[in-house]
């Protein structure tokens, strides 16, 4: 018993850790900021007296899922992170855990969590790389290139699962470049409508 409520401890902590490095916090004005690092790896493991019934796994996985459908990021978190210690092999677990952290907005841990778990189950990462190509593309439909440009900056440009993605960005940029060239010309000439 004590085994497995150390493992809650230390995956819970490893998970919460990198949510209190997010890029958004800014700096105390009476001091230095204290920012701690984010974990380099996280690895889930089960302890051996953590294993038990397989239907408690998939109560634990059920109620994460309601927490999630509730935006209860916190305790959807702790309900997948304990469906794992359960059944490692959990896929709806281990999706909800990264969905969550990434909803949370924790897109460091989501995408570093989804990357060590895809060597296991490499569909939760492509899930991951989907919700955030739609992301992506519903900010450039809205003409938020900067948000959509800060968001895919917490996920590596250089993984193939969100070239989409970085294809979606940089053409946007390419015919935001395009536009402002053609407007530049159309001033300089004088063929516009004002004139």
């Amino acid at each position: 018993m004590k085994n497995q409520f150390s493992s809650v401890w230390i995956l819970g902590a490893l998970v919460f850790s990198s949510g209190a490095a997010s890029p958004e916090s800014a700096p105390s004005p009476n001091g230095r900021g204290y920012r701690p690092l984010p974990a380099e790896s996280v690895a889930i493991a089960v302890a051996g007296s953590a294993k038990g019934d397989p239907k408690a796994g998939v109560s634990l996985t059920s109620k994460g899922w309601s927490y999630f459908d509730s935006k209860e990021w916190d305790k959807a978190i702790d309900q997948f992170l304990s469906a794992l210690e359960m059944n490692s092999a959990d896929h709806s677990a281990a999706e909800g855990l990264v969905m969550a952290l990434y909803r949370s907005g924790d897109y460091a841990a989501a995408a570093r969590i989804g990357d060590e778990i895809s060597v296991i189950m490499p569909g939760v990462k492509k899930i991951l790389a989907r919700t955030v190509t739609a992301e992506i593309r519903h900010l450039l439909h809205r003409e938020k290139r900067d948000e959509a440009g800060k968001l895919l900056a917490h996920f590596p440009a250089a993984d193939a699962d969100y070239d989409e993605a970085n294809r979606l960005l940089a053409g946007a940029a390419g015919i935001e470049t395009a536009l402002q060239e053609a407007g530049d010309v159309i001033r300089e000439s004088g063929n516009f409508a004002g004139n």
